[in-house]
Parts: structure tokens; sequence; C-alpha cells
């Protein structure tokens, strides 16, 4: 159970970045190319970096500065692994029924071709 510090709600892309590094500290271009290849579509410095700069605030994620260009490095922390996990948990929960509506019930994909 998360305290009331963690009362703040992620919108789906804040809780797609947060998913994202939960696997392994990167740098923004990284996050981007990964959030594009979750949505099928552009993600904008514009909407990334505010977003970034939002979850830090926050302390959901830390930032370092590595290499020899000082890259942004962002990585997860505790209290950013356990409103993404809430935040994930929650999501599921509210839309697994539409979800299921738009899943292949033989493979589990939406546009495999074969949906029944």
């Amino acid at each position: 159970m998360l305290d009331d510090t963690h009362k703040y709600e992620l919108g789906a892309f804040q809780m797609q970045i947060l998913w994202i590094l939960k696997n392994e500290p990167m740098h923004g271009y990284a996050i981007m190319k990964k959030l594009e290849s979750m949505r099928r579509d552009k993600v904008d410095h514009s909407a990334l970096y505010p977003a970034l700069q939002k979850l830090e605030k926050s302390g959901y994620i830390e930032v370092k500065e590595k290499g020899a260009r000082q890259k942004k490095i962002y990585s997860l922390t505790p209290s950013g692994k356990a409103i993404m996990e809430k935040s994930c948990e929650d999501f599921v929960l509210a839309f697994s029924d539409i979800i299921q509506d738009y899943k292949c019930k033989r493979c589990g994909l939406k546009n495999c071709g074969e949906r029944e």
C-alpha cells in the first residue's frame, strides 16, 4: 500500500516512461525511441523532456550525467518504482475489459489478421 505521498496519479505517457526505466537507466533519446516503438507514433522532444522533468521533480526518477558529452541518464527511484507498479495495476484493472475486446483470442495480438 502506498502512503499519502504517493497519491500523485500518472498519465499514460508518464507511466510508460517509468515502465521503460524499470529495466535499465537510459538517456532521453533511447527513452524516446522505446516510446515511439510502443506507441507506434512519433514522440516529440517538447512532450518527453517536460514529462521527465516533472517525474524528476516528483522524485520518481533521478538524473546522472555520464560520458564525455555529459548525457543525462535517467533512472527509476524506489518511489518511482512503487508509483509505477501501482499505476500499472490500476490501469490493468480499469482497462482489462476493453483490452480483451481488442485482442485476438488465439495469439493475443490485435492486428494479427485472424482476430476472433
